[in-house]
């Protein structure tokens, strides 16, 4: 979607300022069908290099965050793709109808004014107030993704506040706990998933868990420079191997560096 809408703004000589484009390319791909996030678009336009990012929304906002010289970050992938415009739609689609639903009862239970959005209620009352009313008010299901998305905004800002301070233990430490929710309050891992985060904490990963929505797709894990060849090596040999993977493993699992925005420039 990004790459599509820099090359064509650029070959018709549209000028879009980024934080316009990153709002308006969400629409576009919820129009195909996909009611999914801006956050894949944001960060593919306002990345910066040494940087993670945290991304705010209403109105979309990027606050770059120097990523410690000494932390690796390792993305693998379970070797099953998740399809967002295939099978996997329905289901994740689902999830964002979820929220959307019980974000609206527990709104309703409050009596205060309608939230547009998590991070607007959250704004307004304490996280542990809002856990303490939701289950009168939520079925078991929606209560399990109410849980996930208060929490695990909370824990993005403590994730902030350790890479800050360069303080690995506690970012693994709430990797492993968004991890756990998206598994057992989201639903969205799958046993290959889990098997990858397992392989990793296994071989010396301080956290891991998946990476985007879920059903498939990758695991991301951090872990120091000294650590991280041995948990490649551990990847390759407990998870790729035994499926058959004998080439191209340095494709399947690798060590992601944080790069700039996207852009367009010449072929050469």
């Amino acid at each position: 979607m990004v790459a599509a809408a820099l090359a064509l703004l650029d070959a018709n000589g549209i000028a879009i300022d980024r934080p316009a484009l990153m709002a308006l390319l969400p629409t576009a791909e919820r129009y195909v069908g996909t009611q999914g996030g801006g956050m894949d678009q944001a960060i593919s336009l306002g990345a910066r290099p040494g940087t993670a990012a945290r991304i705010d929304f209403h109105p979309v906002r990027v606050t770059p965050v120097p990523v410690p010289g000494s932390w690796r970050f390792v993305v693998a992938s379970s070797l099953a793709p998740a399809e967002k415009s295939g099978p996997a739609q329905l289901a994740y689609n689902l999830r964002t109808r979820e929220c959307a639903a019980a974000l609206e009862r527990v709104t309703g239970a409050l009596g205060g004014p309608h939230a547009v959005s998590y991070a607007d209620l959250v704004s307004r009352i304490e996280a542990e107030d809002l856990l303490r009313v939701a289950p009168t008010v939520l079925d078991a299901v929606l209560l399990r993704r109410f849980r996930h998305v208060v929490s695990e905004g909370a824990r993005v800002h403590r994730a902030q506040e350790a890479m800050e301070q360069a303080d690995m233990a506690s970012f693994g430490a709430l990797m492993n706990a968004s991890q756990e929710s998206l598994r057992s309050d989201y639903e969205v891992s799958t046993d290959a998933l889990d098997e990858l985060v397992g392989i990793a904490r296994r071989a010396g990963v301080v956290g891991a868990r998946l990476t985007g929505a879920g059903f498939g797709g990758c695991i991301i894990a951090l872990c120091d420079r000294q650590t991280v060849e041995f948990v490649l090596s551990a990847l390759a040999g407990d998870y790729y191997r035994p499926r058959g993977v004998s080439e191209g493993i340095d494709a399947c699992a690798f060590v992601a560096e944080p790069a700039g925005a996207a852009s367009v420039g010449p072929i050469t």
